[in-house]
């Protein structure tokens, strides 16, 4: 069972209900600059604060190896129950 909680920030909990919640993010090519790579940084260092376990994917791998991107989802929720 999933649990979402809408932040007023404008983020959104959604964990899993043992209290897991997986901070997964796309990326597409703007985000190898470094003003992108630093906001990335300070975003990713914030929900890791709040609980999140950050997972990020490239857009490219998500749309050539979507298996392979589910299954490491798949396996950090398994690894963290």
């Amino acid at each position: 069972m999933l649990s979402c909680v809408q932040e007023g920030d404008g983020v959104t909990k959604r964990g899993i209900s043992w209290g897991y919640y997986p901070g997964i993010e796309l990326d597409g090519d703007q985000h190898g600059f470094p003003l992108e790579k630093n906001q990335d940084l300070e975003r990713e260092s914030w929900l890791r604060k709040e609980g999140f376990k950050v997972l990020r994917f490239w857009n490219n791998e998500v749309l050539q190896n979507l298996e392979g991107v589910l299954d490491t989802i798949i396996e950090n929720c398994q690894r963290n129950a």
